[in-house]
């Protein structure tokens, strides 16, 4: 700044009004304050207290130190250009700034402004509410410094996430379609417990005829077969009636742990010397290719043969 204009300021000071002079002791401590502002980098408050004492109201030796003073603050002293632009790139002049909180121009006009050195935070509010926030530090004798202020483009408002295309649908012949519930599971349940009671039944029964022949004819050796054979025909009835027990218990079993198509069938027959009992059924293994595996399961017994179950066999023996 020129020293016309160092001398413009102090002379609109003190011609402002006389009756509002500084003291010779206020002008000595203006003259103080603004050394110790001036070391603090606090230039602007600093040059406020150098006008002060440097009005003619003040001793002339005070006086001289704080216009030589104030000429070096006023030096030292930076000064910052704002500018602001729209979206179009055009100048704004609606604009209020401040720094560090403090309020420096309510509109921008293309002026200097003074401010201290240092790092600094720039406030920029335009004049539809949108905010801009800039970070500088200011050097030292920096003058006309251009700080830049430019509105953003707003984000474009999210579209609803679009629902994720479902997956087409399988061809009905190829969907494998889950089983009704099968009432065949409690059957051969209701089949292996009855069984199993007439096992015991008859085991029982069998043993107590067999131990009153022991004690009367079994002595003698003497017992004829009509009294043996219907001991005999009870452990007989008994063996099939194990068998059947073991037979339906285990299908039950099978059926609850795969699921069973609809095509089932179940018989029994009698047979010379026993019975037959056959279970024919298709059912859904767990997946081992793309193709659901299916296979008939059939199980028999007779007097002469052991129990026998098998995948892929129809009927019974």
């Amino acid at each position: 700044m020129s020293l016309r204009r160092i001398f413009l300021g102090v002379w609109l000071l003190s011609s402002g009004a006389h009756a509002q002079a500084p003291s010779k002791a206020e002008c000595a401590g203006a003259a103080e304050k603004a050394q110790a502002l001036r070391e603090e980098k606090k230039l602007q408050a600093s040059r406020k207290e150098l006008l002060t004492c440097s009005q003619d109201a003040c001793p002339k030796a005070v006086r001289l130190d704080c216009v030589a003073w104030l000429r070096e603050v006023e030096v030292s002293l930076p000064s910052v250009a704002i500018r602001a632009r729209g979206l179009d790139g055009a100048d704004l002049a609606d604009v209020k700034v401040s720094v560090d909180g403090q309020p420096l121009a309510s509109r921008l006009d293309g002026s200097a402004l003074a401010v201290d050195p240092g790092m600094h935070l720039f406030r920029f509010e335009f004049a539809d509410g949108e905010v801009v926030e800039s970070k500088v530090l200011i050097s030292e004798g920096e003058k006309n410094r251009t700080i830049l202020a430019e509105k953003k483009p707003r984000p474009a408002p999210s579209a609803p996430p679009s629902a994720p295309a479902s997956a087409p649908s399988a061809p009905p012949g190829d969907a494998l379609k889950a089983p009704a519930p099968s009432v065949l599971p409690w059957v051969f349940l209701g089949v292996g417990a009855l069984s199993a009671g007439a096992f015991g039944g008859l085991q029982l029964w069998a043993r107590s005829q067999r131990s009153d022949l022991e004690d009367s004819c079994g002595k003698t050796r003497t017992c004829t077969d009509a009294q043996v054979d219907p001991v005999r025909t009870k452990f007989l009835g008994s063996g099939v009636a194990l068998g059947v027990s073991v037979i339906s218990l285990g299908v039950a079993g099978a059926l609850w742990i795969w699921s069973p198509s609809r095509n089932q069938s179940v018989g029994a027959a009698p047979l010379p010397g026993g019975a037959s009992f056959a279970y024919s059924g298709s059912f859904l293994t767990p997946p081992r290719s793309p193709e659901t595996d299916r296979a008939p399961l059939v199980c028999w017994r007779d007097a002469s043969l052991p129990v026998v179950c098998g995948a892929g066999v129809h009927g019974g023996v």
